[in-house]
């Protein structure tokens, strides 16, 4: 777990943009980014844009590798809320035969 003052100095350390993450969910992200699970695109966390489908792959991929961990070794991982700017749809996973630029390739 990280501390309300270690979140300010990892945030402030890794994204030029940190002022722009919203105070409530500062913790969390710290502690996603703490815990290696997210680490940002180009200096930057862009907290007003969704994740990618490659990024959130990426994401749930290291989750799921850090508590996989052997067991008995403590895992660095607490709850961490995701919040896409968008709600999905039954559509957006729906495919179409001309293809869903959110499902194709």
């Amino acid at each position: 777990p990280v501390s309300t003052d270690q979140a300010s100095a990892i945030l402030s350390s890794k994204f030029k943009d940190a002022s722009t993450i919203a105070p409530d969910l500062r913790l969390d992200v710290a502690t996603a980014v703490y815990s290696g699970l997210m680490l940002g695109d180009n200096h930057n966390f862009r907290p007003d844009d969704g994740l990618t489908r490659g990024e959130a792959a990426i994401l749930l991929t290291r989750l799921q590798d850090n508590m996989q961990a052997a067991p008995g070794t403590p895992v660095n991982v607490v709850p961490v809320t995701i919040i896409a700017p968008t709600k999905l749809t039954q559509e957006d996973y729906t495919p179409r035969a001309h293809g869903n630029k959110n499902l194709s390739n």
